[in-house]
């Protein structure tokens, strides 16, 4: 019995790489949009997720809430830029929101309307 078990596992071995995955078939990763990188880069995905709540609300969240506000864009570059009162049903903090220019992350004009353009454009 042994030596059956032995010898699966032997074969099994030798076979993984025939069973691995093809990476040749794969679909290549869309590049990152600057605004993306910029988030990555600024360490804004410590507090927001892409797609869910981390600390803060997720940028898909943030995104479907100032597209359909009047004047969104502009709200959320401000916000962005000097932090906001808090908008938010949830998230610890009363009053402001620890937005890059308040934990000290220098952003540029140019670095703002980069996130901005990229949050607003996920759906």
């Amino acid at each position: 019995m042994r030596i059956l078990v032995s010898s699966a596992l032997l074969m099994l071995a030798a076979a993984g790489p025939a069973f691995a995955a093809d990476k040749s078939t794969e679909k290549p990763s869309e590049p990152m949009s600057p605004g993306e990188a910029l988030a990555n880069e600024k360490d804004c995905l410590r507090c927001h997720g892409v797609r869910h709540e981390v600390i803060g609300p997720s940028f898909l969240e943030i995104s479907r809430r100032n597209r359909s506000r009047k004047n969104g864009d502009i709200f959320l570059r401000d916000a962005v830029a000097h932090g906001t009162e808090m908008h938010w049903k949830s998230g610890p903090w009363p009053g402001q929101m620890p937005a890059p220019a308040v934990r000290g992350v220098k952003l540029s004009d140019e670095d703002v309307k980069q996130l901005v353009d990229w949050i607003l454009s996920l759906k």
